[in-house]
């Protein structure tokens, strides 16, 4: 890992908690970094602007309730939003750290 590379994802785990676990979707070739288990509006706040911006003009008026944040090998980094639409069932997206949608 590059030193600048530490000074994003070091700050990162201790703001938002480290995860181990097996978590059987993830492939090979990711590594979860984090999760974040906060409640509404503070779930937002611990998101980068571009990723917050995008999933509130995606979803608005729906705050979301986790996000896992994934570090792959080339160093980009995954934020994938759970939250619970206006059904009650829950719901995810993913997006790059640019605000774009993964899918």
């Amino acid at each position: 890992m590059k030193p600048l590379d530490r000074l994003v994802v070091l700050p990162l785990l201790c703001l938002i908690g480290c995860h181990h676990g097996g978590d059987g979707d993830m492939s090979p070739n990711q590594a979860a970094v984090g999760t974040a288990v906060q409640q509404n509006g503070d779930v937002l706040s611990r998101l980068p602007a571009p990723v917050a911006a995008a999933f509130q003009k995606s979803h608005p008026r729906i705050s979301p309730t986790r996000v896992h944040v994934r570090l792959f090998p080339d160093g980009s980094m995954h934020y994938q939003v759970i939250y619970v639409d206006g059904n009650g069932q829950p719901q995810q997206v993913e997006y790059y750290g640019d605000g774009r949608d993964v899918r």
